[in-house]
């Protein structure tokens, strides 16, 4: 019966959660942030050829 019941409690607690909320809260956590015009760009202009690169894995490399 410890099963049920503990089944029950995490139905409870997820009755109010929403998940498109969470989705949408954890994709703007990790998506970049825009710089205003007089901050400089600080992002890598060369190419990567490491081993894990994703144009090399669609054969772009």
């Amino acid at each position: 019966m410890q099963v049920k019941e503990r089944a029950d409690e995490l139905a409870r607690a997820m009755e109010g959660e929403d998940g498109v909320a969470g989705s949408v809260k954890a994709f703007y956590k990790h998506f970049p942030v825009r710089k205003s015009k007089d901050e400089p760009d600080t992002t890598q202009t060369h190419h990567h050829s490491g081993v894990f690169s994703i144009r090399r894995c669609f054969g772009h490399a």
